[in-house]
């Protein structure tokens, strides 16, 4: 795992993929912070948390499925997963390995652009915040429910290409956002697409201050892991046959 990590790292260093991924950790906290803290209506801990999430919500299905058309056509070009092929490695391992990779620098980049958010509005514009454990808690929970993304993403550019996944990419971003309105209030739970966007319900309605109602939230996303955990071996079992 350490090597293929080390190779990713290498490649990034090499394109334009990783200085995207610095770009937007930093523009997108830096500008949403001062548009925040510029305007004159009242903000609660609560909205500045909508404020932040529910674009990430919305933006990554596609900033997914670019990533993933990126790295099929980076596979594609190096002589049709031959890099991964000639590994003494299971195939399906190397690839899973690489899927964990990019899944983790999405932890990382929701984390680290929430940190700068925080940072600049409540050191600039004296903003309060939720408790910070909160928060990074929060961040984490949020960035796990687009694993599920990520494989389906990269399945899908394996099978049909950069075409195909983009489309499907756009799919998503339709699906998040139609998410928020009531057409989805009684099968959200089961549309992988709606799992982020919905978790603004928590700021919104103020779950987080009743334990019992939050408590209550939270168990609505066991679907969420049982189709994550589903999606994963099916995605696992569909690489396999493609390598063979």
């Amino acid at each position: 795992m350490r090597n293929v990590f080390s190779s990713e790292m290498i490649k990034l260093k090499r394109s334009y993929i990783g200085y995207i991924h610095i770009a937007t950790m930093i523009v997108y906290p830096v500008v949403l912070a001062f548009l925040l803290g510029l305007n004159k209506y009242i903000k609660t801990p609560q909205t500045i948390m909508i404020d932040f999430f529910i674009i990430i919500s919305i933006a990554s299905p596609v900033m997914i499925s670019i990533l993933a058309a990126i790295f099929n056509d980076r596979e594609v070009k190096a002589g049709g997963y031959k890099n991964i092929l000639s590994t003494p490695y299971a195939p399906v391992n190397i690839v899973l390995i690489q899927v964990v990779f990019y899944i983790l620098l999405y932890f990382c980049e929701i984390i680290l652009s929430f940190i700068i958010y925080w940072l600049v509005l409540r050191l600039l514009f004296n903003i309060m915040f939720l408790p910070f454990y909160y928060c990074f808690l929060f961040c984490i929970f949020f960035a796990s429910l687009s694993i599920v993304q990520y494989f389906m993403s990269f399945i899908i550019a394996k099978i049909f290409n950069t075409t195909g996944v983009l489309i499907f990419g756009f799919m998503g971003f339709i699906l998040s956002c139609l998410s928020e309105t009531v057409i989805f209030d009684s099968s959200w739970t089961v549309v992988p697409w709606a799992w982020q966007i919905r978790t603004i319900a928590l700021f919104k309605i103020n779950i987080v201050s009743n334990e019992n109602q939050f408590v209550d939230y939270i168990i609505l996303y066991i679907p969420a892991i049982i189709i994550t955990i589903v999606i994963i071996l099916i995605v696992r079992k569909i690489f396999k046959i493609s390598f063979k």
